[in-house]
């Protein structure tokens, strides 16, 4: 579209994305997609080490916790941030 300037992906935006593809994975028992989200977190959780930020490491350290708990058949043992949590750690 001629003008149409596309929106800009934020740091909080991908993690909301990330949470809600955990979200569907568990709900469909999608073990190859959980099986991408651990090593895509993993990743980010390196990169987020590097931000010194507590807060956006936490938020990346518990969606790869989830990731791995319900990877591994444990269930919800970590509480996954909501997106209220990730948008306001993110502001």
């Amino acid at each position: 579209m001629e003008g149409h300037q596309p929106t800009k992906m934020t740091l909080a935006d991908l993690l909301c994305v990330l949470r809600q593809r955990l979200l569907d994975a568990v709900d469909q028992n999608d073990r190859e997609t959980l099986g991408e989200l651990k090593t895509t977190l993993m990743i980010l959780r390196e990169a987020s080490y590097q931000s010194e930020d507590k807060q956006i490491v936490g938020i990346v350290v518990t969606l790869e916790d989830c990731t791995r708990d319900f990877l591994h058949g444990m269930g919800w043992k970590e509480n996954i941030p909501s997106i209220e949590a990730i948008k306001s750690a993110l502001s």
